[in-house]
C-alpha cells in the first residue's frame, strides 16, 4: 500500500512537470547554488557552527524549495523533495571531508593533491587519510563548493584563492598551473581556535608559570604594549585572546584582523546583553585596490575611536609602522608577528616598518620600535606538539640612547627522548631577572599598585 501511495506521489510530480521548466540536474545545481551563495551567504556560513547546524540546514532547504517553486524549475524523474535534498548534499556536504570539517578536535586539513590528504588534530596527532577523492575533477569540484560558500572562486585566471568559512575557519586553495597538473588541487583548511583559554588551562598544559602570566596580565592592564611572536600554530592567537579577556569590561578594545575573525572577545550576561566594550574590525580585499580596506587603514581609523587598547591581530605589512606610531603616542597596542626568537622580533618588525617608506633612518626606526613594544613574548610549538612560552623579554633605550635587552623568563629544555615512537620533552621555565626601573616607573605612572609592582621588580 505504501509503495502505491509513493508511486501516486511521483505521478502527481510528473503531471506537474508540464507547467515547469525541466532542466538537467547539473544546470539546476549550478544556478541554485549561485543564487544561494550570492543572497544567503550569512545563513550558509552558519553551517559551520556545530550548535546551529540543524536549524541552518532547515533554513537552506526552505530557500532551495522557494527558489525552485518561484522559478518553476524541475528535474526529470525526481520529486521536489528528492531534488532539494540532492542539491543540498552536492552543494553543502563535502564527501569524506565533512566529518573532519565539523570536528572541533581538528586544527587543519591539508590536501597536497586529490589523493594525498593529512589531518592535524588538536592533541598533536597528524594522520594521513586512507580516504581520498575519486579523481582530480571531484576534488576540484568539492573545494570549489567550499570556496563558493564565502563567495570566492578559483579558476584559470585566478589560480590562488582565499576564503573565510564560518566564524573561525579559513581555506587557501591553489590549482594548476601554479601546482602540478597531476595534483588536481591543493588546499589548506584551518580551524582557528577562537575560544578564550583560561589561565588555569595554560598552567595545566605547562605553557608558562603563574608569575609569567601575572606579568603579562599586569602589563596589558596598565598600558604597556606587547608583541607576541612565533610561527604559525605556535599559540599566538590563543595567548592574545586570553590577554585581552583580562581587560576590565569598561575599557574599550578595538581589534583589527586580516580577512577573518579569530579573536572572540564579546562577553554577554545571562540575558544575552553585551557587557564589555569591544569593536571588532577586519580587512576587506577588493580587485579595485581603491576600495580595499587593509590593516593600515583600519589602524588609522582606530585612533578616531579613542580606544584604550588596540589589537592588531597580526602585523604583516606596513601597518607595523602605524602600530608602533600608535604605541609611542600613548595607545596600548597588543599584536602578533612571525619571528624566530624574542630578540629577532625587533628585526622582523623593522623589516615590516620599512615597507611604509617613512622618512626615518633604520637606526632611529629600530629605536622607535623598541620604545613602542617594551615587552616581547616568544611562543613555540615544540616537537612533542606542546606549546610553550619560550621567552619573555623586555627591551628599552637607556639614558645614553643604548638599546638594552632584558630577559625576564625563558624555557629551558632539559631532556628530549623518543618513547614508543613519540617525542617526549622535559623542561622548565626559569626566571632570569625582574623588570627594569624604567618599565617600573611607567607602570607606576599608569596606576599599578605598589605591592604588585614590587613583585615584578624582584629578580627571583
Amino acid at each position: 500500500m505504501g509503495l502505491l501511495i509513493e508511486d501516486e506521489k511521483r505521478e502527481v510530480q510528473r503531471v506537474d512537470f508540464r507547467n515547469k521548466k525541466v532542466l538537467n540536474y547539473e544546470k539546476v545545481l549550478e544556478i541554485t547554488t549561485d543564487y544561494l551563495t550570492q543572497n544567503f551567504s550569512d545563513i550558509i556560513l552558519n553551517l559551520f557552527d556545530n550548535e546551529s547546524k540543524d536549524e541552518v540546514k532547515k533554513q537552506i532547504f526552505s530557500k532551495i524549495k522557494k527558489y525552485l517553486q518561484d522559478n518553476s524549475i524541475a528535474v526529470k524523474n525526481m520529486t521536489t523533495d528528492e531534488l532539494i535534498e540532492k542539491i543540498y548534499i552536492d552543494a553543502f556536504e563535502f564527501t569524506f571531508l565533512n566529518k573532519y570539517i565539523y570536528d572541533e578536535n581538528v586544527e587543519e586539513i591539508n590536501g597536497n593533491s586529490w589523493d594525498c590528504i593529512y589531518v592535524h588534530f588538536s592533541d598533536g596527532r597528524i594522520a594521513k587519510l586512507d580516504e581520498k577523492f575519486q579523481n582530480e575533477e571531484q576534488a576540484l569540484s568539492v573545494i570549489r563548493r567550499i570556496l563558493a560558500i564565502s563567495n570566492n572562486r578559483v579558476n584559470d585566471a585566478e589560480p590562488i584563492a582565499l576564503g573565510e568559512i564560518g566564524k573561525n575557519k579559513r581555506i587557501t586553495v591553489i590549482i594548476p598551473p601554479v601546482v602540478d597538473e597531476e595534483a588536481g588541487v591543493t588546499f589548506s583548511l584551518r580551524n582557528v581556535n577562537s575560544n578564550t583559554v583560561s589561565k588555569t588551562t595554560f598552567l595545566e598544559k605547562a605553557t608558562g608559570t603563574p608569575e609569567m602570566f601575572n606579568l603579562l596580565e599586569q602589563c596589558t592592564r596598565y598600558g604597556v604594549s606587547i608583541c607576541i611572536a612565533g610561527s604559525t600554530g605556535s599559540g599566538k592567537t590563543t595567548l592574545t585572546n586570553w590577554l585581552l579577556s583580562t581587560i576590565p569590561d569598561q575599557k574599550r578594545i578595538y581589534t583589527i584582523e586580516s580577512g577573518s575573525r579569530e579573536l572572540n572577545l564579546i562577553k554577554r550576561n545571562e540575558k544575552g546583553e553585551i557587557i564589555n566594550n569591544v569593536i571588532s574590525t577586519k580587512t576587506k580585499e577588493n580587485k579595485n585596490k581603491e576600495f580595499s580596506v587593509d590593516q593600515d587603514k583600519l589602524l588609522a581609523i582606530a585612533l578616531r575611536y579613542h580606544p584604550d587598547i588596540i589589537c592588531v591581530g597580526e602585523m604583516r605589512d606596513k601597518e607595523a609602522y602605524t602600530a608602533q606610531e600608535a604605541s609611542r603616542t600613548g595607545h596600548n597596542v597588543i599584536t602578533t608577528v612571525h619571528a624566530e626568537s624574542a630578540e629577532d622580533t625587533y628585526d622582523r618588525i623593522l623589516s615590516l616598518c620599512l615597507k611604509a617608506e617613512a622618512n626615518v633612518n633604520d637606526e632611529r626606526l629600530f629605536e622607535y620600535i623598541v620604545k613602542a613594544f617594551p615587552i616581547v613574548v616568544f611562543v613555540k610549538q615544540l616537537e612533542d606538539k606542546s606549546r610553550k612560552i619560550m621567552e619573555i623579554m623586555e627591551s628599552y633605550v637607556d639614558d645614553n640612547r643604548k638599546i638594552k635587552f632584558n630577559p625576564i623568563f625563558n624555557y629551558e629544555v632539559i631532556e628530549t627522548d623518543i618513547i614508543d615512537g613519540k617525542t617526549v620533552i622535559k623542561g622548565t621555565h626559569k626566571k632570569i631577572g625582574g623588570i627594569s626601573e624604567k618599565l617600573a616607573k611607567r607602570l607606576s605612572n599608569n596606576g599599578m599598585p605598589t605591592t604588585q609592582l614590587n613583585k615584578l621588580l624582584r629578580k627571583e
